[in-house]
């Protein structure tokens, strides 16, 4: 599924990830962001700098032990138009090897090498594509003028690879490079006291958006098939379509436990203490919370959509997204069978390895390494 590039360990590189209006905590590029730049930082053959907009997400990296940099906030238009600017003050400020850019859009750069991180299309995407969007009218844009001037582009998924040909550039350098993934505490958290009774619950951990497709959860929950006693919980901030949730489980009459926004110790408990963790989103560009579940040894299920079948390539926990039926039925198989559940986790487990933060790390060091000698990446 990924690409392999070792990391000679040469001398030391400078990097500079352009980070100038990135979405904060909570979201997948911050956790993609805030992993790789700690585990960079933690290297002897790389010394990193971040470049932020936003103070109190410069300090969380440094808390980390991350140098992080701010500049004064900008708007989207400003910034859209100024980056290519700050991207070459930032090179020539912090005298970087390599520039990571995080944020689009992506300026030309002479000599530098510079990467471009896409994390997914999702706006090319029916039914979330919206030319009304700013986001999607700048991809259907500016994407591949983004692709040409970046030296590699890389991304999370095979199939957001696909998309970037399909909608981008055939003639792109693109690689693959999945988010390394936190290790759950090593101490088991307790379980969630909104969740205190002793019913089994299903997670589906996340913003409530339209894309995670949340609906069929509900609408499972609804089935006959559906376990008695059986919680769902959605657990993350609203950003767009909690109402109509919440409206959907009041007509159904079903239990859903909704909790908002979750601090990252409320997140390890919420999988650690779940029966099961579902992922039915329409699109994703990785699902990371599918591999943190595995980490915490809780068995996943996920839609048949986009990358989420590469996370595991397991077609057995794989459920057709919009088909309610489909879900209840599985959700009750892990339910009533922990036998068969407790192999699924354990089966997941081992292959979320793959995404530990030392080894995605060292991929990306490698692909830096390349670039900064120029080496040939075919």
């Amino acid at each position: 599924m990924t690409d392999d590039n070792p990391d000679p360990h040469g001398d030391l590189l400078r990097v500079g990830f352009f980070a100038v209006g990135i979405s904060g905590p909570g979201t997948g590029a911050w956790s993609r962001l805030e992993a790789l730049s700690t585990a960079l930082s933690d290297r002897p053959d790389a010394e990193v700098i971040v470049r932020l907009s936003n103070q109190s997400y410069a300090d969380a990296l440094m808390a980390r032990g991350v140098t992080a940099e701010t500049v004064p906030p900008v708007g989207r238009v400003a910034r859209l138009l100024g980056a290519g600017r700050m991207q070459r003050a930032f090179i020539n400020e912090a005298h970087l090897d390599v520039l990571h850019v995080e944020v689009p859009p992506v300026g030309g750069h002479g000599e530098t090498p510079t990467v471009f991180s896409l994390h997914d299309l999702r706006s090319f995407h029916k039914p979330l594509r919206s030319l009304s969007s700013t986001a999607g009218l700048y991809e259907r844009l500016h994407i591949r003028s983004d692709l040409k001037n970046a030296d590699l582009t890389v991304t999370l998924s095979e199939s957001t690879r696909r998309d970037i040909h399909a909608f981008g550039s055939r003639s792109a350098s693109v690689r693959i490079l999945p988010p390394p993934v936190d290790p759950p505490p090593t101490s088991s958290p307790p379980r969630p006291e909104s969740l205190s009774d002793s019913n089994p619950f299903v997670l589906a951990l996340g913003h409530l958006e339209p894309r995670k497709n949340l609906e069929v959860l509900v609408n499972a929950a609804a089935s006959p098939l559906w376990p008695a006693a059986t919680t769902l919980v959605l657990a993350g901030a609203d950003h767009g379509s909690e109402a109509e949730l919440r409206t959907l489980a009041a007509r159904h009459a079903v239990d859903v436990v909704f909790t908002g926004p979750v601090s990252d110790d409320e997140k390890w408990a919420l999988l650690s203490h779940a029966r099961i963790v579902a992922v039915p989103s329409l699109i994703e560009g990785f699902g990371i919370v599918a591999v943190e579940a595995a980490l915490a040894s809780t068995p996943v299920l996920v839609s048949d959509r986009t990358s989420l079948p590469e996370i595991f390539n397991m077609p057995e926990i794989e459920i057709p997204a919009t088909d309610p039926e489909a879900w209840a039925a599985l959700v009750g198989r892990a339910i009533s069978d922990p036998q068969w559940a407790d192999a699924t986790a354990a089966e997941q487990k081992l292959a979320a390895a793959d995404y530990r933060l030392d080894a995605i790390a060292a991929r990306l060091m490698g692909l830096y390494r390349q670039l900064n000698t120029a080496d040939q990446l075919s």
